[in-house]
């Protein structure tokens, strides 16, 4: 007999959601050109001490380290790219406007895992 199908746990959905956050920084960042985003994310870590896999658990952090790095408008760019890409791959449509960062990313996550 075949068990019933059920869904993904809480746990799977949160990894899921982190590997998509994951690829849409590396896509938002692609704008920069791979020299000047692969010293960004150098930065980054070194500095910030936040790798790219820790993004998705960091947003806030990572956010100021762009702002430190881009300054505010450079910073507001890259997020602005990052967000739309992220909302896109989980097919959440277009994000509401003027929040933080960090906003569009708790918010991305929770309607992921109530799903």
């Amino acid at each position: 007999m075949l068990k019933n199908y059920e869904p993904r746990n809480s746990d799977e959905k949160i990894g899921e959601f982190e590997r998509i956050m994951v690829e849409a920084v590396d896509d938002g960042l692609n704008i920069l050109g791979e020299t000047v985003k692969a010293t960004l994310l150098l930065l980054i870590k070194e500095q910030f001490h936040i790798d790219k896999h820790e993004i998705p658990k960091k947003p806030k952090e990572f956010s100021l380290a762009l702002k430190s790095i881009l300054g505010n408008g450079g910073e507001k760019f890259v997020e602005n790219l990052i967000v739309r890409n992220l909302y896109a791959k989980l097919g959440l449509g277009t994000p509401e406007v003027n929040r933080e960062f960090h906003e569009y990313i708790f918010e991305a996550r929770r309607k992921i895992t109530l799903i």
